[in-house]
C-alpha cells in the first residue's frame, strides 16, 4: 500500500467512527458534530498517524503487558452444593484485565472542574457520616427521613460514635460518573466502603505509556505517584496516638478478593502489608499481626472487606472475612478502620435527594455535581412518582445486599409492573429510583475499526489536611458490547 493510501486509510479511521457515533444519541468523548474534541486532539493525531494495523499491535502488546505484570481482576465464583450448605463460597481462577490501548483524555480547564466537585463532594460525604455516626442531627432536624438513615443495610449501630482521629471520617472516597446526553458528568454511585480500582488506574497508565509512547510524549500525563503518597499520608494521620511509626495494614477477603491485584500494587506502593483476618489476633483490646519474630501491633487497617462481615463478634456471625473483637478494639481507639466500618450507609442511593439541600446547609454551598435525578420511596410523593412512571424508570434496593438487581421498568410487562409496585408499596423504605442515564461513549480497538462504547469514570480521593486531594485522571471502564450500556467492575478498562 503507498504512503497517500496509507494516511487516507489512517484518517479515515476517525471519519468512520463519527459518522458512526454522531448518528447516535449523546455525546462522545473522543469526537463532537464539529470534529475532535479540543482535549483529545492528540489522541486523535495518534489514532489518524497509525492506522489500524498499529493501534491493533498496540492492542496486542497492552494484552502482553498485562499477562507479563500479572493483573487479573475476579475470582469467578462455582456453585458448589456441599459449599452453598455450608454458606461458603470456591473462587475459580481470576480473569485476565482487559485493557483497550486508547486513554479516556480530559483538558486541564474541564479536569479542573471535575476535580473540584469531586473534592466538594468528598467533604459533603465526610460531613455526613460525622454527623450520622455521631450528633445525628441531619435527621432530629428532619434535614434526611430516619427511615431512609437506619433502614439501609449500611447502617450499624454496633458501630455508633467510633471516630477516627485525624481531620476527615471519610479517608478515602471513590465516585463513579458518567457523561449525559448533555454533555454534564453526573455522579450515579458513590463508593465509600472500600472502593478499588486506584492500583488499577497507576498499572493502566504505565502499560498505556509504553504502548503508545509519542501520546506519552506528546501531552502533559499527570503523574500518580503524588495521589498515593498523599494517600500514605492520610493513613498515618488516621491512626492512634503512638510513639512509633503507625503500621499500616491491607486487610483483604484473601482468596476471594475480586481485586487482589489491586490491592498487592497498592501494598507495594504504599509499602504495607497485605493481611487476611487469620494473620491477626485481637488481644487486650488491641489488635495484632503474626510474624515470623512474634505479634506486632497493627495501628491501621486499610480494609477491603465489607462493613458488616468485620467482625463476627459484633456484626455478621456468619463472616469468615473478619476479626471477632476488632469492633470493641476500634471503639476503644486503639485501632483504626480505614474507611470507617459504618462508612457503607453513604452508599445509599436513598440520600442522593437529600444532598443537594445538605450540601447548602453543611457547607453553604450549591452541589457542584448532579446525581442522577433519584426518588426514595420511602417519600409519599416519591413513591406516588415511582408507582405512576414505573416503566421509564431504574429500579433499585437501597440496600446493595440483598439479591434484587437494577430493574429497569421499560422491560417489564405491565403484569410484571404491577407485581414490582406492590413490593415497593409495601415495603418503600427499601426502594429507590433513578431516571436512566444515557452515557456518553468513548473508543475502542477492534478488528472492524474504531467502535464506541459506553464509558464510566471512577474517580478517587483522600484527605488532605483540611481537604481532599483528587487522584488526576481516574480509572475509565468502557461497556463489553456497543449494542450495551451495562458496564460491569469486570468490564474492559482504559
Amino acid at each position: 500500500m503507498s504512503a497517500a493510501a496509507s494516511a487516507e486509510t489512517s484518517s479515515g479511521l476517525i471519519d468512520d467512527y463519527r459518522d458512526v457515533v454522531t448518528s447516535s444519541d449523546g455525546v462522545d468523548e473522543l469526537v463532537t458534530l464539529e470534529g475532535v474534541r479540543e482535549a483529545s486532539e492528540p489522541l486523535a493525531d495518534q489514532v489518524g498517524g497509525a492506522g489500524l494495523t498499529a493501534l491493533l499491535a498496540a492492542r496486542a502488546a497492552a494484552r502482553r503487558f498485562v499477562a507479563d505484570d500479572g493483573i487479573t481482576y475476579g475470582a469467578s465464583i462455582t456453585p458448589d452444593e456441599d459449599a452453598a450448605a455450608e454458606g461458603r463460597q470456591i473462587p475459580t481462577e481470576p480473569r485476565e484485565w482487559e485493557l483497550d490501548p486508547l486513554p479516556l483524555t480530559f483538558g486541564a480547564g474541564e479536569w479542573s472542574t471535575l476535580e473540584q466537585g469531586v473534592r466538594q463532594r468528598a467533604a459533603l460525604l465526610d460531613a455526613v457520616l460525622t454527623d450520622l455516626t455521631g450528633e445525628q442531627r441531619l435527621v432530629r432536624d428532619g434535614v434526611v427521613p430516619g427511615a431512609a438513615v437506619y433502614g439501609h443495610d449500611g447502617w450499624l449501630p454496633q458501630a455508633d460514635g467510633i471516630q477516627v482521629p485525624g481531620p476527615r471520617q471519610l479517608v478515602m472516597p471513590a465516585m463513579d460518573l458518567a457523561r449525559d446526553r448533555n454533555g454534564t458528568w453526573r455522579v450515579f454511585a458513590d463508593r465509600t466502603q472500600a472502593p478499588s480500582g486506584a492500583g488499577y488506574a497507576m498499572a493502566n497508565r504505565r502499560i498505556i505509556a509504553r504502548v503508545l509512547p509519542d501520546l506519552h510524549r506528546q501531552v502533559d500525563l499527570a503523574r500518580l505517584r503524588g495521589f498515593f503518597f498523599q494517600v500514605q499520608k492520610a493513613l498515618v494521620a488516621a491512626a492512634p496516638q503512638t510513639d512509633d511509626v503507625p503500621r499500616v495494614v491491607i486487610l483483604t477477603p484473601g482468596a476471594l478478593s475480586a481485586a487482589a491485584f489491586d490491592e498487592a500494587l497498592q501494598s507495594t506502593v504504599l509499602g504495607v502489608p497485605v493481611v487476611e483476618s487469620e494473620d491477626l489476633v485481637s488481644r487486650d483490646g488491641r489488635i495484632w499481626m503474626r510474624t515470623t519474630s512474634g505479634l506486632t501491633p497493627v495501628d491501621v487497617i486499610m480494609r477491603r472487606v465489607e462493613g458488616d462481615a468485620i467482625d463476627q463478634l459484633d456484626l455478621r456471625g456468619d463472616s469468615r472475612l473478619g476479626l471477632p473483637g476488632l469492633v470493641e478494639a476500634a471503639r476503644l481507639g486503639n485501632v483504626s478502620v480505614v474507611n470507617p466500618i459504618s462508612s457503607g450507609v453513604l452508599e445509599n442511593p436513598a440520600l442522593i435527594p437529600y444532598l443537594p439541600q445538605i450540601c447548602r446547609q453543611v457547607l453553604g454551598e450549591d452541589l457542584l455535581l448532579a446525581s442522577t435525578q433519584t426518588w426514595w420511596a420511602g417519600d409519599p410523593t416519591h413513591l406516588s412518582h415511582i408507582v405512576t412512571q414505573l416503566g421509564s424508570l431504574v429500579v433499585k434496593p437501597a440496600s446493595r445486599s440483598g439479591a434484587t438487581n437494577s430493574i429497569f421498568g421499560w422491560q417489564l410487562s405491565a403484569q410484571e409492573r404491577d407485581d414490582l409496585a406492590m413490593r415497593i408499596q409495601a415495603e418503600p423504605w427499601r426502594w429507590t429510583a433513578q431516571d436512566p442515564l444515557t452515557m456518553s461513549t468513548a473508543p475502542v480497538v477492534t478488528a472492524g475499526g474504531l467502535e464506541p462504547r459506553h464509558v464510566v469514570l471512577r474517580t478517587f480521593a483522600v484527605a488532605d489536611e483540611e481537604d481532599y486531594a483528587v487522584m488526576p485522571g481516574g480509572l475509565g471502564r468502557v461497556s463489553v458490547r456497543a449494542d450495551s450500556g451495562e458496564i460491569s467492575r469486570a468490564s474492559p478498562a482504559r
